[in-house]
C-alpha cells in the first residue's frame, strides 16, 4: 500500500510546497512508499494501491464532485488524514459541506500564533507514545460538522479544551484530523511527526 501526500491551494498564509515536501519526507522517513500530488482529482488519488492520503491544504477550493469522489473512496476503505487548514471553509458554509462532514469539523478562528500545551486525552494507536507536549503553532478553534468524532488530544484555551486530534470511521474508511502543523516550526516537532505517521498507518491499516 502507498501513502500519498495531497496538497492544494496557495501560499497566502503558509508555504504550501514546503509543507507538502516535509509531509512527504515524514512519511517516507517512516518507511512508507510516499508520493506528493497537487489537487484531489481522480488521478491524484491514485488507484487501489493507494492505502491512505494525507492532505495539507491552504485555501483550497474543492469542487462538489471532488468532495463526493473522495468521500466515496473513503467509504470504500481509503484512509484519510487531514491536517490543519483542511477544515477552513473558503466559500459559503455549504460549499465544503461534504468534505467538512467527512473530517468532522469546521474552522472558527484561532488566537495569535503561540506556544501551547497539547494533552493526550485517550489511549489510541494514533497517540501511542506521544504524551503531553508543547508546540509553537496556531491553536485552532473548531466546531463539529456531521457525524460525531472521537477526540484523542486537545489544548486548553480560555478555560475550554479544544480538539487537536480526532478520529472517526466513514463506512469502511478511517479518518483522522490533526489541527496542528501550519509550517516548519510545528512540522519539525517530533510529536507532530509521530502523530502524522501513526495516523497514516492507522487510517491506511498498515498496523
Amino acid at each position: 500500500m502507498r501513502a500519498r501526500g495531497l496538497i492544494g491551494g496557495n501560499d497566502d498564509y503558509h508555504d504550501l510546497i514546503g509543507a507538502g515536501t516535509r509531509l512527504r519526507d515524514i512519511l517516507a522517513g517512516a518507511g512508507m512508499a510516499a508520493g506528493l500530488r497537487v489537487g484531489c482529482g481522480e488521478q491524484q488519488l491514485g488507484g487501489p494501491e493507494t492505502g491512505v492520503v494525507v492532505m495539507y491544504t491552504n485555501g483550497m477550493r474543492m469542487r462538489p464532485e471532488e468532495q463526493e469522489r473522495l468521500a466515496t473512496r473513503v467509504a470504500a476503505g481509503l484512509g484519510l488524514v487531514a491536517l490543519h487548514m483542511c477544515c477552513v471553509n473558503v466559500e459559503s458554509p455549504e460549499f465544503h459541506a461534504t468534505w467538512l462532514g467527512l473530517i468532522g469539523c469546521r474552522f472558527v478562528h484561532h488566537p495569535p500564533f503561540s506556544r501551547f500545551r497539547v494533552s493526550v486525552d485517550r489511549e489510541h494507536p494514533v497517540t501511542a507514545d506521544v504524551g503531553e507536549f508543547e508546540i509553537e503553532d496556531e491553536l485552532y478553534i473548531t466546531e463539529p460538522v456531521g457525524e460525531p468524532v472521537e477526540t484523542l488530544a486537545s489544548a486548553l484555551h480560555e478555560g475550554a479544551r479544544h480538539p487537536m486530534v480526532t478520529v472517526r470511521e466513514a463506512g469502511r474508511g478511517r479518518v483522522c484530523y490533526i489541527a496542528l502543523g501550519p509550517d516548519g516550526r510545528a512540522q519539525h516537532h517530533p510529536a507532530f511527526q509521530r502523530l502524522v505517521v501513526q495516523a497514516a498507518r492507522g487510517a491506511g491499516r498498515m498496523e
